[in-house]
């Protein structure tokens, strides 16, 4: 790594991001911000940024993705419900590309919950479907 760390679509600046599981994104930025010896992260996509761009740029991102993840569960009902349905209520007010970026995450917020035991999602079914895990 040395004063460099090749950080790929994990930091995004300018754009959103898409996780497929909360937990190991965390896991793996705690693993990339530990690291004292880069200065410099050249991104996937964008410009390069310095290490404080990063820290602050991971916190936002972070936030926002619990928050939606925390709104999504809170949305969940016993019942199955198709996972495309829940878009319109996460994203019902943004902009045509914050949605299309969020129905990307919508998945990874479905995995997320699966993984954390708070819902079961239904991948078998046409569409997937979602439902609250009953405790």
């Amino acid at each position: 790594m040395g004063s460099h760390a090749f950080v790929g679509d994990s930091v995004n600046p300018g754009s959103g991001l898409s996780l497929l599981n909360i937990n190991d994104y965390i896991r793996s930025m705690e693993l990339l911000l530990s690291d004292p010896r880069w200065l410099t992260a050249h991104p996937g996509h964008g410009p390069d940024v310095d290490r404080a761009y990063v820290s602050s740029w991971v916190a936002e991102t972070l936030i926002s993705k619990v928050r939606r993840l925390i709104r999504m569960r809170s949305l969940l009902s016993p019942n199955w419900r198709p996972l495309k349905d829940y878009l319109e209520l996460l994203y019902g007010s943004e902009n045509a590309f914050a949605k299309w970026v969020g129905a990307r995450s919508l998945l990874g917020y479905a995995i997320s919950l699966a993984r954390m035991g708070l819902a079961e999602l239904n991948t078998e079914a046409q569409p997937w479907t979602i439902r609250a895990k009953e405790a």
